[in-house]
């Protein structure tokens, strides 16, 4: 009990200056026909009709519309006005129409006012195909190894990257699978360290006869016998002197 009793305390103390409660009712003239696109008329029309001694006839719709245009949580604030229309949500205590339910609404309400309004993050419906955390960022650690999706490091399990493939797909896998060409016995074997499956790679050849693709690393041919695969990566006779594969580091 004393739990819900603090809970509805900071409610109350959000809600005073958000919602048409404990004092102010509809006044009747022409408030009474205001239109309830946003909820406020009808909400007011339902603290009137409670008849609370203590309730002072106001600009209950004014002052309700007024709060809605200035809040930075309009979402929250429009699903207290929804759960608020419900039957039993208030009641006369103390003699003022006073909010008895829709505690959830209500303390994501206050919650968000306490951040001036700033999107809470949200990551327990995340996954690994939609990382979002609903406020422009990402969720961490949503997708296990091999698992495809990913949009940064940090869907990723710890000490994990995320890796883009030639087809445009993303997977994450191992840190050390990063900047390596991704061919068995890396992958594509059971249990190989950067997954059973190897990307699909499509060999970069052109103007190349022979030594690896810089795509893919896969081999772009080979030299017959007595041939070597010089600097251009084309066959030609051997030379008296070595060839400088590499530059030194």
């Amino acid at each position: 009990m004393k739990k819900i009793k603090f809970i509805r305390v900071v409610v109350s103390a959000s809600l005073w200056s958000a919602l048409p409660v404990g004092g102010c009712s509809s006044g009747g003239g022409s408030e009474a026909h205001a239109p309830a696109a946003d909820g406020c008329a009808s909400l007011c029309e339902k603290l009137a009709a409670l008849k609370c001694p203590n309730d002072m006839p106001g600009s209950c719709v004014t002052q309700c519309q007024e709060s809605r245009m200035t809040t930075k949580c309009k979402a929250e604030y429009d699903a207290v006005l929804a759960c608020a229309m419900a039957p039993g949500t208030f009641s006369c205590v103390a003699g003022q129409a006073t909010l008895v339910a829709c505690d959830a609404e209500a303390l994501a309400l206050a919650r968000c006012d306490a951040r001036g309004g700033t999107c809470e993050p949200k990551c327990s419906s995340a996954t690994c195909q939609n990382p979002g955390d609903q406020c422009g960022g990402q969720c961490p650690g949503v997708c296990a190894n091999g698992q495809s999706g990913c949009k940064t490091d940090i869907n990723c399990q710890t000490g994990s990257v995320c890796l883009a493939y030639p087809d445009g797909t993303t997977a994450c896998l191992p840190g050390n699978c990063a900047f390596r060409v991704l061919m068995p016995p890396l992958c594509g074997l059971p249990g190989a360290e950067c997954g059973e499956t190897c990307p699909t790679c499509t060999p970069r050849c052109e103007g190349r006869t022979c030594g690896p693709d810089p795509n893919c690393g896969q081999s772009c041919g080979s030299c017959a016998t007595g041939e070597y695969c010089g600097g251009a990566r084309k066959s030609a006779p051997p030379r008296l002197w070595p060839i400088i594969s590499s530059c030194p580091n």
